[in-house]
């Protein structure tokens, strides 16, 4: 056990900071929406705590963090059995050396260094009573440019959520997760869910000419639909990019179903 007040956690170096949409209380309510699952009513003088962790080490890591990754390039250069079985270790050197020294020294500096896997949160999570309520990452609505159809019939026969969320971690490889946790979880109905959906106000952030032309998933890069991004960002255009609900663009757009517009509104 440690005997510092830190815990064992890097304390002396800022991490790094930006905006992150996922932390914003309407952008979850829309993920929770997505996968099925009533928000909390918004309530007056209503609170929204963002959890903190910490901020890093001394300065002088910096020097040891660098020779630990001059180190370990040097050993995958001999090529060890270790790098002949897991060729993807050079690469992750490699961009470990690109990365922030800040964010280095958080997510591999501390004093321990165990990661969990999906299971083991949502285990720990339920002795609290929270359970897992989807996640903040649109991708994983987007199926089809991520999996095979032999990868997505797979993980449509797998019954249990908990364990088809971790089959998709396998077939991702996903290193890090954006997850919602939440207490007393009430399952809407498919009507409940388009209803609410369709009444969603959506603000378009950029200027409809810069509204991408393809989207990269896993599988690689599809080109977007011009008869249906097109109409869309010009209607956020023609509105001054005023708030619009999905309602709205299918009255704007009776060609285009209910689902097609979600899933362009999502992938935007």
């Amino acid at each position: 056990m440690t005997t510092t007040w830190t815990n064992g956690y890097q304390t002396e170096v800022n991490y790094t900071y930006g905006y992150y949409r996922d932390l914003s209380p309407n952008f979850q309510k829309f993920c929770l929406l997505l996968n099925g699952i009533e928000s909390p009513e918004a309530q007056e003088n209503q609170t929204h705590c963002e959890l903190g962790f910490g901020q890093g080490v001394s300065i002088n890591i910096h020097a040891a963090n660098n020779e630990a990754l001059k180190f370990s390039d040097e050993l995958l250069k001999q090529n060890p059995i270790f790098a002949q079985r897991n060729p993807n270790a050079l690469q992750k050197v490699a961009d470990l050396k690109q990365q922030n020294p800040n964010y280095l020294i958080h997510e591999y500096l501390n004093q321990d260094w165990q990661c969990f896997s999906f299971q083991q949160i949502v285990r720990i999570l339920d002795e609290i009573k929270l359970s897992y309520a989807g996640s903040t990452d649109l991708s994983t609505h987007l199926d089809n440019i991520n999996f095979s159809e032999e990868h997505q019939q797979f993980l449509a026969e797998i019954e249990h959520p908990i364990f088809k969320e971790q089959c998709h971690d396998y077939f991702a490889n996903t290193q890090f997760r954006r997850d919602l946790f939440i207490r007393g979880k009430n399952n809407l109905t498919p009507l409940q869910i388009q209803e609410r959906l369709r009444n969603k106000a959506f603000v378009l952030l950029i200027a409809k000419e810069k509204l991408p032309s393809n989207i990269t998933g896993l599988l690689g890069t599809f080109n977007l639909i011009e008869d249906i991004y097109h109409p869309i960002g010009n209607k956020f255009a023609e509105k001054n990019y005023h708030p619009l609900t999905i309602a709205e663009l299918e009255q704007s757009f009776p060609e285009l179903s209910y689902a097609k517009i979600l899933n362009a509104l999502v992938i935007l």
